[in-house]
């Protein structure tokens, strides 16, 4: 007979199931009673006034289109600015790449007098949708802000995966009340504390600030804004305490929330007080900016900001093939297979079988496994790899690499076809995978500059193929144990830069293990590591957080506890990426360590952590990189690939959890 815990988390898998369900048929549901095709359409508004941004313009745009496709047709209407108008050819093929992105994409293109830099190009096509009689559900407003890392926070956190616009389009769905969504850190008042709000934007305006006060909203702004009131928003009266800015005004919208026909309406009397040009404040276009959360809040509607949109990475153990040391120390053909088959240990997952769906017992060395691998990960929202490498130096070393098939075989045949990295598995290979007792069977001891370097001329070839993942155009390398290589680290990584520099890369983004035994690498006294990511942690963290109620969490009870991590103390490294895991047994290999997390734990976990990141605008992430561990750590039963007790619940958790996160309330 089922326990009462055991009932309630197979009520839980169940209404996760359903969820999933939910997800995908909701815009379906809600179009029950069909409304006209122009009220079903979604306007993404891009002003180009930077036409060399236009790359960054059309993979948000893609992003959007993949959301929706095949339940909402889309606009894309894009402005340009006649002081910095493409030639003709250009215009096209920008015009063309839009529309290849479906069927259900229309184009719409014209140029604006460069008046009010992004605010002027908008409210032209606001004016231009409402003379054609076009209407929208919601709208997205974005456009090329030269600012890197500004622009990079917008674009992620408006449309930065497609699982993101699905998750922002729930949010509305789901919240009536809802009228604008913004980029984490993006919106602000008065009296709203600085650590409030995004790096990049305190640094510029609110350095040794401490809360954001009546000059953020200066007498000329103000004035302006009680002058649109008045043109735009008659029925609700101006209130001063509702001040608020979106700062870069990229964001989602009700459009009807954005007072379209008035504005059309009142069009040519703004666009007159509009200055050519850029200006640091005071205009009309700032007061613009300053009216739309503004005249929002005060009609006691609400509005909420997102983060950047998580980026799961799973971890990838290259192995399940035949290679020589394997051969050597366990005999001929072994691998993970060997023991996991004959394993008849009480609660021991296995591989699902390809008859039901999943991969089974596979040999990575296949094209077509590692094909399904990455079909299966994108699917379920997965953004790419990590892959564990291997490279030893020492006396009992025959060859540097190890284990180096898999990622050897994806550069021939582009199998499976995700973004990767690499995280070097650098400690030695002992007599038994728990490290705890026997001798090495391969040494680990660094070697010198000339071991330095082979080592980095292997990396590079992979260092430089377009799909590793670079940070500011360094490729991402993490460690696994950087104290491990003591004082040779600083001089590895300074030669390792310098490499990378010669080899027309800006240097490496290094990063860290948090995980039960994280060595803290002293800040100052090196070369620093760029970053850390959490794997294995055993507290949902965010003890970095200045909310005590987040720091609170790292005390909560439950499966869900360990599971996940956000902020781990003593961590240094200034960028902290965010991770979970599925699960820890290692009884396969003779261990004895059990940590079981539920599928419907692991989606709570998820959820958790991803509506921390919407509570937590002082983390600073160029992208927001989750690690989850793992994609098929089979003899540690830390896996998300499908396996025979639970299909493909943990995938389906995860997919979940990256659509109905919830935006947090301004």
């Amino acid at each position: 007979m089922l326990s009462r815990r055991q009932l309630f988390g197979l009520f839980l898998f169940a209404a996760s199931s359903l969820a999933l369900v939910y997800v995908f048929v909701k815009p379906w549901l809600h179009a029950a009673a069909p409304p006209r095709e122009s009220e079903r359409r979604i306007g993404v508004f891009l002003q180009v006034g930077n036409p060399e941004l236009w790359p960054d313009m059309l993979t948000c745009t893609a992003n959007v289109v993949d959301a929706v496709a095949g339940s909402l047709a889309v606009d894309v209407r894009i402005a340009y600015s006649d002081a910095s108008e493409p030639d003709p050819a250009n215009k096209l093929l920008i015009s063309t790449s839009v529309k290849e992105l479906g069927a259900t994409v229309s184009v719409y293109t014209e140029t604006v007098k460069n008046v009010g830099e992004d605010v002027g190009q908008f409210l032209t096509q606001v004016a231009r949708a409402e003379e054609e009689g076009q209407r929208y559900t919601y709208i997205l407003k974005m456009h090329t802000k030269t600012n890197n890392e500004w622009r990079n926070l917008g674009l992620q956190s408006m449309c930065g995966t497609k699982d993101q616009v699905r998750a922002i389009m729930n949010n509305l769905l789901d919240r009536p009340e809802l009228d604008l969504v913004v980029p984490l850190g993006t919106t602000f008042g008065i009296g709203t504390n600085t650590s409030d709000i995004a790096p990049v934007i305190r640094e510029k305006y609110f350095t040794g600030i401490a809360t954001v006060d009546e000059a953020t909203f200066s007498e000329a702004n103000v004035k302006s804004m009680k002058r649109l009131f008045e043109m735009l928003s008659p029925s609700v009266p101006y209130r001063h305490d509702s001040l608020k800015v979106v700062a870069g005004t990229m964001f989602w919208a009700r459009y009807a929330a954005l007072r379209p026909r008035e504005l059309a309406k009142s069009y040519s009397t703004i666009m007159a007080d509009l200055k050519p040009g850029y200006a640091e404040d005071g205009t009309m276009a700032h007061a613009f900016e300053r009216f739309i959360p503004t005249v929002i809040s005060s009609a006691g509607r609400a509005l909420a900001h997102m983060p950047p949109a998580p980026k799961v990475f799973a971890i990838y153990f290259p192995q399940y093939h035949a290679f020589p040391e394997n051969d050597r120390f366990w005999g001929k053909n072994f691998t993970e297979w060997t023991l996991l088959r004959p394993f008849k240990g009480k609660g021991i997952r296995k591989p699902l079988d390809e008859a039901k769906g999943g991969l089974g017992y596979y040999n990575l060395t296949s094209t077509d496994v590692r094909r399904r691998q990455g079909e299966m990960a994108k699917q379920h929202g997965v953004h790419g790899f990590m892959y564990y490498h291997y490279w030893f130096t020492g006396k009992n070393v025959r060859e540097n690499k190890v284990m180096y098939k898999i990622p050897e075989l994806m550069l021939a045949d582009g199998e499976p076809a995700m973004p990767f990295f690499f995280s070097w598995a650098n400690e030695p290979w002992t007599k038994r995978w728990n490290g705890l007792d026997g001798g090495n069977l391969l040494d680990q001891d660094y070697g010198a500059e000339d071991d330095w370097r082979a080592h980095f001329e292997y990396l590079v070839t992979f260092f430089k193929h377009k799909r590793y993942t670079k940070v500011d155009g360094k490729p991402m390398f993490a460690i696994y144990r950087p104290g491990h290589i003591g004082d040779l680290l600083t001089p590895m990584l300074n030669l390792w830069d310098q490499l990378a520099q010669e080899h027309g890369l800006p240097g490496l983004h290094i990063v860290n293990t948090v995980n039960n035994f994280y060595e803290a690498i002293p800040r100052g006294q090196g070369r620093d590591m760029d970053a850390a990511f959490h794997f294995l942690s055993t507290c949902p963290g965010l003890a970095g957080s200045p909310d005590p109620s987040l720091r609170d969490a790292c005390r909560e009870e439950g499966e869900a506890q360990v599971a996940t991590s956000a902020d781990v103390e003593g961590a240094t490294e200034p960028v902290q990426y965010w991770g979970a895991f599925t699960g820890f047994n290692n009884a396969v290999r003779g261990g004895e360590t059990d940590l079981q997390v539920a599928p419907s734990a692991f989606q709570e976990a998820l959820l958790h952590s991803f509506n921390a990141m919407a509570q937590s605008p002082w983390r600073r992430v160029p992208d927001n990189y989750f690690v989850a561990a793992a994609w098929n750590e089979w003899n540690e039963q830390n896996v998300l690939e499908p396996d025979d007790k639970n299909g493909f619940a943990y995938l389906r958790a995860l997919k979940i959890a990256l659509q109905t996160y919830s935006a947090a309330r301004i």
